[in-house]
């Protein structure tokens, strides 16, 4: 049902969580000022919350008391602070030609609406794949690659992560000219189709933001123009980048002269107390020493520098290396595992940072000159 009187009744705290996530994809686009408010319909027994910058779209759907159904557009941000500081359990909303009444316990709060008929629909997504994927798995992959995008928009296609679906796997890549980074997980069920795509980084993280640790299961949907992460009570759609990806799979590689396994989070430690001399020199640059089982990390500036040893497990020969520090530190902090492994051929190229066991996850990261 779309426009109309409408009146519906929900729970404070069902709206209140509701919001919090749709008002994630509020706009603040002058253009068009009915993005600045959220589309409302009640219907049947449910009430749904829509948010929209025209490339991010949220839906929520919470639980409702629907006496009338309809629909409208209430100011997103007005509505959103008032209805967090209203004091009853529960809040009834009833429309008024161009407004909409809302009563909480003693409280009455009126708000001018637009028409819902303006608001942009939802975007079809032709040709779609559907992804079955665990939903804390998914969650990790963005948080453990999505910190290797580009942040400047030189090369727009790397401002976002590929998607390659295929058979029973789904792998996301991103890179940014200095690293590399790869995450793959096994998806619930095999696609029949595979399936190649660009998701921009922001609307990435704003599905990691939403995605709870208690959704054991949810559904991606790929199509060329769209992507869409569907969680049953709350749906996001999102445009893709359209472009072609940089090829990457040149510079993967099996091949060392130099592996090291060592502790990640003695190693993260050490590497930011590194960073924290290095950055008065004017950079964050990182030198790694191993021999004979031994890591030295140095780094120096005018007022002063750090030498440190960690012991370690190396097959090869020694190496020295330098490196980006928050390039290491972005790789081990959104890790998991206790023990990780360094490969190097030499202090002129890339490193590649990989799990003791398994292909879950590949980093390449390239060296700095050494002062």
């Amino acid at each position: 049902m779309i426009g109309g009187a409408m009146k519906f009744t929900v729970n404070t705290i069902d709206l209140n969580e509701g919001l919090s996530v749709a008002i994630r994809a509020l706009s603040q686009n002058k253009l068009m000022p009915i993005l600045d408010g959220i589309y409302v319909r009640a219907e049947g027994s449910e009430l749904m919350l829509v948010c929209t910058d025209l490339s991010l779209r949220i839906e929520v759907i919470i639980p409702a008391e629907v006496t009338e159904e309809g629909s409208v557009v209430i100011p997103g941000k007005l509505f959103s602070d008032i209805s967090r500081k209203l004091p009853g359990e529960s809040i009834t909303f009833s429309t008024q030609k161009n407004s909409v009444l809302i009563t909480s316990g003693k409280v009455k709060t009126t708000l001018q609406t637009s028409p819902s008929a303006d608001y942009p629909q939802m975007p079809k997504i032709g040709d779609p794949i559907t992804l079955s994927i665990e939903g804390v798995a998914f969650k990790k992959m963005i948080r453990q690659c999505s910190f290797a995008t580009a942040q400047d928009d030189s090369k727009p296609m790397l401002t976002g992560v590929l998607f390659e679906a295929q058979y029973d796997r789904l792998k996301m890549v991103a890179l940014d000219g200095f690293r590399l980074a790869i995450r793959q997980e096994k998806l619930n069920s095999p696609v029949e189709a595979s399936k190649s795509v660009i998701v921009p980084v922001k609307s990435l993280n704003e599905f990691a933001r939403v995605i709870d640790d208690r959704d054991e299961k949810l559904n991606i949907v790929l199509s060329d123009s769209h992507a869409m992460i569907d969680l049953g009570h709350t749906r996001l759609v999102t445009r893709l980048i359209d472009m072609k990806f940089i090829k990457y799979d040149h510079v993967i590689t099996s091949d060392y002269k130099t592996r090291v396994r060592l502790n990640r989070n003695e190693l993260l430690e050490a590497v930011e107390r590194a960073a924290l001399m290095s950055r008065d020199s004017g950079g964050d640059d990182v030198n790694m020493r191993f021999a004979d089982d031994v890591l030295n990390i140095t780094a120096s500036s005018q007022i002063g520098g750090i030498d440190e040893d960690h012991m370690v497990e190396m097959f090869g020969g020694p190496i020295e290396i330098a490196f980006k520090a928050r390039y290491i530190i972005d790789v081990l902090r959104n890790l998991d595992d206790e023990e990780v492994l360094f490969d190097m051929t030499s202090s002129v190229s890339h490193c590649v940072i990989r799990p003791v066991e398994g292909d879950a996850y590949y980093y390449l990261v390239m060296p700095v000159r050494s002062r």
